[in-house]
């Protein structure tokens, strides 16, 4: 008996009676009444061993002696010694992939192997070859010290002792289907079938979600995940007119001009026609793609807890068209570049991170509400983009972080709030405040009047709206317009308490002493209690204050009534402040 053989290279061969050996290579073979064999490498094949330590990938094996018997030494040369076919896998650094033989007559009925995995990284797979385990041609061992066995039954394999349950393959009415390939994943999703991701799993070919209560889930974001190789144009994963859950993936892609997700779920031009489902993405991390999602229709899309960084998107990030509710909470937009240009960035995406498209024929969004979340917008990019030809029923965006670093032609949010972006129709649902980086949409207007030499004719105690000449000047607004006349209108939607304040200086026509009164008017009718008393000669000035609510196109004015005689007023000057 030769010991202590150290064998390094590829297809060696090794048919005696042998001790101790250790094979490092690959497509090597073991044959013949040996122990102690340690192998390190892929693809061998061990017939009539004793003692093997398993490390690599894919084992091949086959047995055609009954009473063989097989004792593994692990890392730390210690034994273990079964009755029956035994193999210990240390899936340290890779998944491990045992085949079992082709030939049927390897195989005797009664024949047994054992299988355990020996750490918690990565897998263990089963290939029945060319048979079935239970019906299936793989069996797995996910969690650290799971042991399967299995046993020939003349026809096909059976697992007489079972790993410890992961989850349970069928529960209140849902199949649960473990994905660790991609041929586990079929071309249409399953009713009612949850599939569990293991691991990172590329797929080729597009993936259709149009039965209802399929979900994709994976348990790690940065382990569990799919990658989409299909070429540009093609669309990795397509929702029609389903609910659909994507939690705990990682979803990346390797051609520009591919898209991750399409999802359509709207066909009226009604609110809420076709469109009643429901989209959650949860705790997923979108990285390494280009056109991330485009949604049309939905009664909710509820985006959670998802990471959204090193986007090269060319043509969008998110696009959402005329979805009733749409809730993005708790996520982060950043680092939109090419990953692999690091440390020098390069490869910015060109699209928009979020984006309102336009209505078409559709009836808009319904509500939109973004919170807790952090937007990078660099160079070209834009943050948030409203398109001028969408609309939004309700809309509230507050709480998050807005960052400009590196942003050059691009904006945080578009249209630009400093430039008046929040008066834009399309805006003007939009209550965005509380956001760092960003303005708020804090309604107010300040206009002027200076040099005014028009007399407001007046007859006694008939109050008249003040004549500006024309002169009135609008200095700064978020959603009020001013009319030369002195006419401040709210065009906000939603309802805001104002304070008004006025600043005025008059100059008392025909001579002598008379009491005037100042008021604010809304919509032409006298605010109660608005009214300045005062006892006028010549050149003076007043201030005015007061508190109103204002809801959308109501208008404020300022007014003066002589009690005391016919002689009119000239308001000279005036800096008047409306500030919700």
């Amino acid at each position: 008996m030769s010991k202590r053989i150290n064998i390094l290279g590829k297809d060696n061969f090794v048919d005696s009676s042998a001790d101790k050996i250790l094979i490092v290579g690959n497509g090597n073979q073991v044959f013949g009444d040996v122990e102690n064999v340690v192998i390190v490498g892929d693809n061998f094949t061990v017939k009539e061993s004793n003692i093997v330590l398993i490390d690599g990938d894919i084992k091949r094996f086959n047995y055609n002696d009954a009473g063989n018997r097989v004792v593994l030494t692990d890392a730390a040369n210690n034994n273990t010694d079964a009755n029956t076919t035994y193999y210990l896998a240390d899936t340290t650094s890779n998944n491990i992939t045992f085949v079992l033989s082709f030939n049927e007559a390897d195989y005797y009925p009664g024949m047994k192997f054992t299988f355990k995995k020996l750490v918690s990284n990565n897998i263990v797979i089963i290939n029945a070859g060319a048979k079935t385990i239970d019906g299936n041609q793989y069996a797995y061992l996910y969690a650290e010290d799971d042991t399967i066995e299995i046993m020939y039954d003349g026809s096909n394999w059976v697992i007489t002792t079972f790993p410890k349950p992961v989850f349970t393959p069928f529960a209140n009415g849902t199949n649960f289907v473990e994905v660790v390939q991609a041929s586990d994943l079929p071309t249409t999703l399953a009713a009612n079938t949850t599939y569990f991701i293991r691991g990172l799993i590329t797929l080729s070919t597009p993936r259709l979600v149009t039965n209802s209560g399929s979900a994709i889930i994976g348990f790690d974001r940065n382990k569990d995940g799919l990658i989409w190789d299909g070429a540009s144009g093609t669309t990795m994963l397509t929702i029609t007119d389903v609910d659909f859950d994507l939690t705990g993936i990682y979803l990346s892609a390797n051609n520009t001009g591919s898209v991750v997700i399409e999802a359509d779920n709207y066909d009226g031009t009604a609110f809420n026609a076709g469109r009643d489902k429901i989209l959650t993405i949860v705790n997923c991390q979108f990285r390494g793609c280009y056109d991330v999602a485009s949604f049309e229709g939905f009664d909710l899309i509820d985006i959670q807890n998802s990471l959204f960084f090193y986007i090269k998107a060319p043509n969008f990030g998110i696009k959402v068209l005329n979805t009733s509710k749409l809730e993005i909470s708790s996520c982060e937009f950043i680092r939109w570049f090419d990953e692999s240009t690091l440390p020098t960035p390069g490869g910015y995406a060109t699209a928009s991170m979020i984006e309102i498209l336009p209505n078409g024929a559709g009836v808009g969004v319904g509500a939109f509400q973004m919170s807790g979340c952090i937007l990078h917008p660099q160079v070209s990019q834009s943050g948030i983009k409203i398109n001028p030809l969408s609309t939004t029923g309700f809309a509230t965006i507050s709480s998050n972080t807005f960052v400009d670093a590196n942003l050059i032609t691009g904006f945080k949010f578009f249209p630009n709030p400093l430039t008046g972006g929040y008066s834009n129709i399309e805006c003007l649902t939009y209550d965005v405040k509380s956001n760092q980086g960003l303005l708020n949409s804090t309604s107010g207007v300040v206009m002027t009047l200076n040099g005014n030499t028009t007399n407001t004719s007046l007859t006694q105690n008939v109050p008249s709206v003040v004549n500006t000449g024309g002169g009135a000047v609008l200095q700064a607004s978020v959603r009020y317009t001013v009319s030369t006349a002195g006419r401040c209108t709210y065009t906000g939607t939603k309802q805001a308490y104002v304070s008004l304040h006025a600043s005025v200086s008059y100059d008392k026509q025909g001579g002598g002493s008379d009491d005037y009164v100042f008021y604010f008017y809304k919509n032409g009718v006298q605010l109660a209690g608005s009214q300045t008393l005062v006892d006028a000669n010549k050149n003076s000035a007043i201030s005015l204050v007061y508190g109103v609510l204002m809801v959308q196109n109501d208008y404020i004015e300022i007014y003066v009534e002589n009690t005391d005689s016919n002689d009119n007023m000239r308001v000279t000057d005036w800096q008047v402040v409306i500030r919700e």
